[in-house]
């Protein structure tokens, strides 16, 4: 009986939470929002669901090709010069004053950027590892720095603030061919775990999403992804049934913000999330590494 009365209390939360859609710009009274990675996939839908709500973006995205990071307000933009020695902190708040925008104005910020790549760890010179590395661990370090300070500041009059970071299932589990997107978001995830315990006395929801694949978003469509090089096993990952949508990441995040740390989403991190709790992460490694050690065995045979 009482197995029966909880499992009815879980369902009918659920339900509720299911049904739940979060006015971000009445929990978070502000005016601004700041999405990095907002210019396709997860972060441009993301933009377009708190416009709709009424917030103003201010989109952080950095230029593949000359370093840059440019911020834009609606159609303003700033180049912020990725290799200068000054602080972003100081920089955006010249940019910040440049616009006429109160720092305190900002009470969301979703950290979106970010890429991955499909090769073998001796395959890429340490200057490419560092140059990921950067962008999706230390950009958003920096950045949570400057704006959790700023939240902090809000808490402290009474306003609640909010921060996303897009993580990912390859967080919980071992990322081969992906070591240092695997590592990257494995910190991520843990940042956001600390944050989320540090910022409850201030106001602050953070949260970390854990998508599996998402479709129509060109993370997989990246030079360094190698589709072309992508195992038939991992390509099931791909298809329809097995993939989520960057408006489902959304979804996500407007239920589930301010009511837990992680979340996950889609059919791949479900089943990610499953294996990690049921089997030990070694036996995992060992399973994974089989193919691995056929390879070198008949390499040795074949000499």
């Amino acid at each position: 009986m009482f197995f029966i009365s909880v499992l009815s209390i879980l369902g009918v939360a659920a339900f509720f939470v299911h049904r739940r859609r979060l006015d971000l710009r009445r929990r978070y009274a502000s005016r601004y929002a700041v999405v990095t990675g907002a210019t396709g996939g997860v972060g441009q839908a993301l933009c377009d669901e708190l416009i709709k709500q009424g917030f103003r973006i201010i989109s952080i995205s950095r230029s593949a090709g000359d370093g840059h990071t440019t911020p834009s307000v609606l159609g303003l933009s700033y180049n912020l010069d990725g290799s200068e020695t000054t602080p972003f902190a100081e920089r955006f708040s010249a940019f910040l004053k440049q616009h006429g925008i109160d720092q305190l104005e900002i009470g969301f910020v979703a950290h979106v950027a970010g890429y991955g790549e499909f090769c073998r760890f001796e395959e890429t010179t340490l200057a490419h590892k560092r140059s990921l590395i950067n962008c999706n661990l230390v950009l958003p370090i920096e950045l949570s720095d400057y704006f959790y300070k700023g939240f902090a500041q809000r808490g402290k009059r009474g306003d609640r603030s909010a921060m996303v970071f897009i993580s990912s299932c390859l967080a919980l589990h071992p990322g081969p061919h992906f070591a240092l997107y695997h590592t990257t978001k494995a910190a991520i995830s843990a940042l956001a775990s600390a944050l989320y315990i540090e910022g409850a006395s201030l106001g602050i929801d953070i949260l970390a999403v854990h998508p599996g694949t998402i479709r129509g978003s060109g993370f997989f469509r990246r030079p360094e992804m190698h589709m072309d090089k992508l195992p038939s096993s991992r390509r099931l990952g791909h298809t329809w049934l097995l993939s989520s949508t960057p408006a489902d990441v959304v979804r996500v995040i407007t239920r589930y913000l301010g009511l837990c740390c992680h979340v996950h989403t889609g059919p791949t991190a479900y089943a990610t999330v499953l294996l990690h709790a049921l089997v030990p992460k070694s036996l995992v490694c060992h399973v994974l590494s089989f193919p691995h050690r056929l390879t070198r065995r008949s390499s040795e045979l074949a000499q």
